[in-house]
């Protein structure tokens, strides 16, 4: 209770007792109802000023409330508008020199977990996440001027991860714990810091006589006693005590329990799994599965994924190679994949550069100030003149690429230049830059950083060269789902 509420309290109960005493004890005639209307007069003044009060913690629990609902609101919007159909769009990845380092989890991915699990009578903590690191990669070999989303070795890492330390809690054949794993159900009977024993199939209890036909063989218990049961797979027989693990005719039979009851009628029963692959021991760094991408990452507190291969390469020889638009990776029951979408739509004008003389011709679309010019404009020494014997001056301003923000302009050498160290032309065009060094020819297309196809040139023979500009910065983008 707050101490001001209870200290008002004891004074209301004070003034009371010394209203009763004082009054009616001094002989001077005041009666009960004279000191009951005083009491009731001190009670009122009290609930009034507490009311006061009340109404200014009410007012500022409501502020609070209400922030708290625009922080919710906020981290809500900001997850639904990256939110799709079929997962969660990564977008605004730019070109060559955007590293992507993402930790999804299911505010991201719904299919991914968060919640809690039973065991031996406690619950814990668990969560599902994605890790994923690329890049969009440009101007590889073979890659033309193509853009390709490049994962490496360890680029994408699925695992669950519990807020306990697993191998800590007492695990055991008979203690197992249970949870969804690549969003299948796993068992584990032993968690051992990286190595954890999985258990796989259902418990069969059958009776002494009893035959099923389990994974296409036929299993039969022949006999059983106190310690021991007889066993057959397909005709052939083992003996097994509790807690055997044999395989019979390519078939893993376990007996987990025996029961038995000595007189004729007793019990002559015992509790089995028996399949194909009933129990699995795995270590970090074992392979999920024979040529597999993916090998398992094991620790104290998490079991999960971890990729193995490189997908950053151009080769039709090669299985794994960076992805083209539309291509996934995908975890292993295709529980999430990582989809690559490609670039994004924008309008493209062309623009041709040709040596004349000692000018520099260049046909395309432009704004100069405020005007829109579709043409040919000319560079010397002197800068830019629509007129070719620049008779009517040179071009104050910026020479903007179409509506793009890209423009054109001499630096102090009288070189060429694409807003200033994209692309620069040298003006006897000798060779070019482009943001990797002096270049005289490429043999394949080129793609800036901005998303600009430079056509492969050779200025040897040819004293031209072509630009595709788009209007806009080229963005990529992933899907997560």
């Amino acid at each position: 209770m707050n101490s001001k509420i209870l200290t008002g309290i004891l004074v209301i109960v004070a003034l009371a007792l010394g209203l009763t005493l004082g009054l009616l004890g001094n002989g001077n005639g005041i009666s009960q109802d004279e000191v009951d209307y005083q009491i009731a007069n001190i009670t009122e003044d009290f609930d009034n000023e507490l009311a006061g009060k009340d109404t200014i913690i009410s007012e500022k629990d409501l502020e609070i409330l209400s922030l708290n609902d625009s922080i919710n609101e906020l981290i809500a919007e900001t997850d639904s508008d990256n939110e799709i159909s079929d997962g969660y769009l990564i977008d605004e990845l730019f070109l060559g020199n955007d590293i992507i380092e993402l930790e999804l989890t299911d505010r991201n991915v719904k299919k991914l977990l968060d919640g809690e699990i039973e065991f031996d009578n406690e619950d814990y903590d668990f969560e599902e996440f994605v890790i994923l690191n690329a890049e969009v990669s440009i101007n590889e070999e073979d890659f033309a001027d193509n853009a390709y989303f490049s994962v490496l070795e360890n680029g994408i890492e699925y695992k669950v991860e519990f807020e306990e330390y697993m191998d800590s809690i007492g695990i055991n054949e008979s203690e197992t714990l249970k949870f969804k794993f690549l969003g299948k159900d796993v068992e584990v009977s032993n968690w051992d810091n990286e190595e954890i024993t999985l258990v796989y199939g259902n418990d069969i209890t059958m009776n002494e006589g009893e035959t099923l036909t389990i994974d296409g063989s036929d299993v039969a218990v022949e006999l059983v006693t106190d310690t021991k049961a007889w066993i057959s797979v397909n005709g052939e027989t083992k003996s097994f005590t509790e807690g055997d693990t044999i395989t019979i005719n390519k078939l893993e039979v376990k007996v987990k329990d025996i029961m038995y009851q000595g007189w004729s009628d007793g019990i002559k029963k015992v509790i089995i799994v028996a399949g194909s692959n009933i129990e699995e021991t795995i270590k970090s760094g074992d392979k999920y599965a024979e040529d597999s991408i993916w090998e398992y990452v094991i620790t104290s507190n998490s079991m999960g994924l971890r990729l193995v291969k490189d997908f950053d390469e151009i080769d039709e020889d090669e299985e794994f190679n960076a992805l083209g638009k539309g291509d996934s990776i995908c975890l292993p029951n295709d529980y999430v994949c990582v989809k690559y979408n490609g670039l994004s739509d924008e309008d493209v004008e062309t623009y041709k550069f040709e040596l004349d003389g000692s000018l520099i011709e260049i046909d395309g679309k432009f704004e100069i100030g405020s005007e829109d010019y579709e043409g040919r404009i000319y560079f010397n020494e002197t800068g830019f003149s629509k007129d070719k014997d620049f008779e009517d001056g040179v071009i104050e301003g910026k020479i903007f690429l179409g509506n793009s923000d890209l423009f054109m302009h001499a630096d102090d050498d009288n070189n060429l230049v694409i807003n200033g160290s994209v692309i620069v032309i040298n003006s006897d065009f000798g060779n070019m830059s482009l943001g990797n060094g002096n270049v005289s020819e490429i043999e394949d297309n080129y793609r800036t950083v901005y998303g600009i196809i430079v056509k492969s040139f050779d200025f040897e023979e040819d004293k031209e060269l072509t630009l595709h500009v788009p209007m806009n910065k080229l963005e990529a983008s992933i899907s997560v789902y």
